[in-house]
């Protein structure tokens, strides 16, 4: 049965249901007309926590309009990716360092064996 603005209320349970949170979540993800944003709204949404998503629950039922319970739902899922950002950003600059340990401690090794490589090969002359 629709609701208004083409939501019907299975809608609302799906959307509630994949994204594991309460109604004001659900509702403010399904009052979304842009179905691009409502698909990575749900993204995010899914993979939040348990604590996380009850802790958006509530600033959702805090709020009283449609708008504003979007814009919570916006500024969270914005913060919680950058975050996520950062910590790729991190992990990636942490790879490069370890790799260039690893460079270092490669070049260092072959260098030993040219030196030892050198040492048998003048000894074997004499």
């Amino acid at each position: 049965m629709p609701l208004g603005g083409g939501v019907t209320a299975g809608t609302i349970a799906l959307i509630s249901s994949i994204v594991g949170a309460g109604a004001a979540t659900g509702s403010a993800i399904s009052s979304t007309k842009n179905a691009k944003k409502r698909r990575e709204f749900e993204q995010n949404i899914a993979a939040l926590n348990q604590q996380e998503k009850d802790a958006l629950e509530k600033k959702l039922q805090e709020k009283k309009t449609v708008e504003e319970r979007q814009k919570v739902l916006s500024d969270t899922l914005s913060n919680i990716t950058m975050t996520r950002l950062n910590a790729i950003e991190q992990q990636k600059l942490e790879n490069k360092k370890t790799f260039n340990k690893l460079l270092v401690i490669g070049g260092i090794s072959v260098a030993i064996l040219i030196v030892g490589l050198i040492i048998v090969k003048v000894k074997k002359g004499k």
